[in-house]
C-alpha cells in the first residue's frame, strides 16, 4: 500500500495521472508490456473504506483534464457500488451454505427423550450467530447446546462454526458443563479477540432424573414440569464470553422428572421492537403443554411468530422427557 501507481491512489484515497509512465513509478510489468504511454486512476470507495482501484490508459501521450478525472471517479463510484453489492452477494450466500451444515439437520435418538428444534432466519436477511447442538457423549450423558454469536454475515457464522467445533472438544474431555464454557471461553479471548457470544451448556444425565447447566450469559432454559407453572430454570448465570477476564464458572444442577419439559432459545425468540421482554417470556411459558417435543416447538413458534416478521434470527430447542404427562 503506497507503492506503485494503484497504490498510491489507494493510500492517499484520490485520483492520480502520469503522463509519461516510462518515467513513473509503475510496478505492473503488463501497462508496460502493453505499451501505455499514459494512466489516470481513481480509488473504488466504499462508506470511506478503499475496496480497490480503477484506471484507465492511453497508447499515446495524452494529458487527462478534470473533465476526464470527474468521469474516472463516477465511474469508479459505480464499480464500487457493483463490487460491494457481488462481495455482499457471495458472503451471504457463503454464511448461509456454512449455517445450514453446522445447524443439525437431524436430533440424536436418545431413549426416554424426546427432542425437538427450529432456526427461524430474520426477514431482513442476513445470516446471524445462533446455533444449537444435541450429541451424546461418553458414559450415556448427552450434551446440548445453545449459543448465540454477537454479529451477523459470514463472520459471526464463521466464529459460530470454530465454537461448537471446540465445545464438542472440550465436551469430551470434561464432564462439568462450566469448565467445558471456561475453556470454551479462553480459546475466543485468544483466537477470536474482541468476539462476544452467549452460550449454555447442558449434560443431562444417563438416569435422565438431572441436568447439569452452565450459562455464559445466555438466557436459561424454560422448565415445565407437573403440577407447577413453568418458569425458567433455577440455576447461576455467568458473563458471556469473550467480555471479561478468566475466571471460575458456575455449575448447577436441576431435577428432570418424568413428563417434563425443558425450552431453550435464543433471544430473538422472545424479543420484540417496542415492548418488554418480559411480555415474550410470557407467551413462551404459556405455550408450553404436555405434548411431546415435537409438538411443543410448533405451539410455542405459532404462540411467538410476530405479526411484522422476525427482525432477529432465533432459535428453539426443545426436551422432553418422555414417561409421563403436565397436569
Amino acid at each position: 500500500m503506497g507503492a506503485g501507481f494503484a497504490g498510491r491512489i489507494a493510500a492517499e484515497v484520490k485520483p492520480r495521472v502520469i503522463e509519461d509512465v516510462s518515467t513513473a513509478d509503475v510496478f505492473n510489468p503488463i501497462l508496460r508490456e502493453k505499451g501505455i504511454q499514459s494512466l489516470a486512476g481513481a480509488p473504488l470507495v466504499i462508506e470511506g473504506r478503499v475496496i480497490g482501484v480503477i484506471h484507465v490508459g492511453s497508447l499515446t501521450t495524452r494529458r487527462f483534464g478534470p473533465e476526464d478525472i470527474d468521469l474516472l471517479e463516477k465511474v469508479a463510484g459505480l464499480v464500487a457500488l457493483s463490487v460491494e453489492a457481488r462481495r455482499s452477494n457471495v458472503e451471504r450466500t457463503a454464511a448461509a451454505a456454512l449455517q445450514r451444515s453446522l445447524i443439525p439437520t437431524r436430533l440424536p435418538t436418545v431413549p426416554g427423550l424426546g427432542f425437538a428444534a427450529r432456526y427461524l432466519p430474520a426477514d431482513e436477511g442476513g445470516v446471524g450467530g445462533d446455533w444449537y447442538d444435541v450429541f451424546h457423549l461418553p458414559d450415556g450423558h448427552v450434551g446440548v447446546v445453545m449459543g448465540d454469536v454477537v454479529g451477523r454475515g459470514l463472520g459471526a457464522a464463521v466464529v459460530m462454526g470454530r465454537l461448537r467445533s471446540a465445545l464438542r472438544a472440550y465436551a469430551l474431555e470434561v464432564q462439568d458443563p462450566a469448565v467445558v464454557l471456561e475453556r470454551l471461553d479462553r480459546k475466543l479471548q485468544h483466537f477470536e479477540r474482541g468476539q462476544m457470544t452467549t452460550v449454555l451448556y447442558a449434560v443431562v444425565d444417563p438416569t435422565l432424573t438431572t441436568v447439569e447447566i452452565a450459562s455464559a450469559g445466555h438466557p436459561l432454559p424454560m422448565l415445565a414440569v407437573a403440577g407447577s407453572t413453568p418458569g425458567f430454570a433455577e440455576a447461576e448465570v455467568d458473563l458471556p464470553l469473550g467480555v471479561a477476564a478468566l475466571g471460575r464458572r458456575r455449575t448447577s444442577t436441576i431435577e428432570l422428572p418424568s413428563g417434563a419439559v425443558l425450552a431453550m432459545f435464543t433471544d430473538g425468540l422472545v424479543e420484540r421492537r417496542g415492548e418488554l421482554v418480559d411480555v415474550g417470556i410470557g407467551r413462551l411459558a404459556a405455550a408450553l403443554t404436555s405434548d411431546s417435543a415435537e409438538e411443543n416447538c410448533r405451539a410455542v413458534i405459532a404462540a411467538l411468530v410476530p405479526e411484522s416478521g422476525w427482525a432477529d434470527d432465533a432459535a428453539l430447542l426443545v426436551i422432553r422427557r418422555d414417561g409421563g404427562a403436565l397436569d
